[in-house]
């Protein structure tokens, strides 16, 4: 399974430098510079505004759940209690706008690590920015998430697996984890990847 990110914001409008209540606040997403009415949370302006979906409006406006996670200056920050004011003149990226997505995929895929999947882009977002992505490291992360669906286990072996540095060792584990988890579910030994 390979994921593709959605296409890149628009523009839209001259991006300034507002205060919450009045004007545009103006800011870059996923490197693009963009403008969007003052006032809201960070949220607010990503989905409703921009038109950014991955991030999640899990427990709005309570901070709790972690899925509407992205990054504020390369720093993990919970949108839905952030004023969209406090990143003005900043940089912000999504799930969008991090490098190597497909990879995040495949390796949450091949262990089993989301199920309905809500949750998932955030929990990608806070461990990616992991320096270290030690499996304690990660499940320290995962203290700021919710997931209603698995339990924590395959979404560390996603993490891990994700993080490995040698894309050669990556490929193969991914490969064997998702033919063995094929083979489980199906009863028989199944070939997996691009046919």
């Amino acid at each position: 399974m390979s994921w593709r990110p959605a296409a890149r914001p628009t523009d839209v409008g001259t991006a300034g430098t507002g205060t919450a209540g009045t004007g545009t606040v103006g800011f870059t997403v996923n490197g693009s510079p963009v403008g969007v009415p003052a006032g809201g949370s960070l949220l607010d302006a990503l989905r409703e505004h921009l038109g950014i979906k991955s991030a999640k409006d899990g427990c709005s406006p309570q901070g709790q759940c972690g899925c509407c996670t992205v990054w504020v200056d390369g720093q993990p920050r919970v949108a839905c209690v952030t004023p969209v004011g406090r990143v003005a003149g900043r940089s912000v990226t999504t799930l969008e706008g991090l490098d190597r997505a497909d990879r995040w995929a495949d390796a949450f895929c091949a262990n089993g690590g989301s199920q309905c999947g809500f949750c998932t882009t955030g929990i990608i977002m806070r461990v990616a920015a992991l320096t270290e992505p030690t499996e304690a490291a990660v499940r320290q992360a995962l203290l700021a998430h919710l997931c209603r669906c698995t339990g924590w286990h395959p979404i560390v072996n996603s993490v891990l697996s994700a993080s490995d540095r040698a894309s050669l060792r990556f490929e193969q584990t991914v490969r064997g984890l998702a033919q063995r988890r094929a083979g489980l579910e199906g009863g028989v030994a199944q070939d997996v990847g691009a046919h």
